[in-house]
């Protein structure tokens, strides 16, 4: 029997039960972890958070190792070049000179 501070019976002097809705409404801190498979939830993001924080540390190392974007326009930057490429049909499958990105160093370029 369940008896309250002041020694009056609690829920009729029952144990409360399973189907009690006042028992299940409230389950207890632990119920979580001791479901089936809680321990391989928690492995499992604990893994995904490695591997994002991975991710992200390889992301900010490709940055750090970007050139800085060039700030003239290819027409700017390679003069003549750049008019000799667009009027000679160097591309056969209509690509233009803007379409396509540096392979070297502009300068490195503009000296061959």
């Amino acid at each position: 029997m369940n008896l309250a501070h002041d020694g009056t019976p609690v829920n009729g002097g029952h144990s409360p039960s399973r189907t009690d809705p006042a028992v299940s409404a409230a389950p207890s801190a632990n119920a979580a972890a001791n479901e089936p498979g809680h321990a391989d939830r928690k492995h499992h993001q604990a893994r995904e958070q490695q591997k994002h924080q991975k991710h992200q540390k390889h992301q900010q190392r490709q940055a750090a190792r970007a050139p800085e974007p060039d700030r003239l326009s290819p027409a700017d930057r390679y003069q003549e070049l750049f008019v000799a490429v667009q009027s000679g049909g160097v591309f056969a499958d209509s690509k233009t000179f803007v379409d396509c990105a540096p392979q070297g160093d502009p300068g490195d370029i503009l000296r061959a």
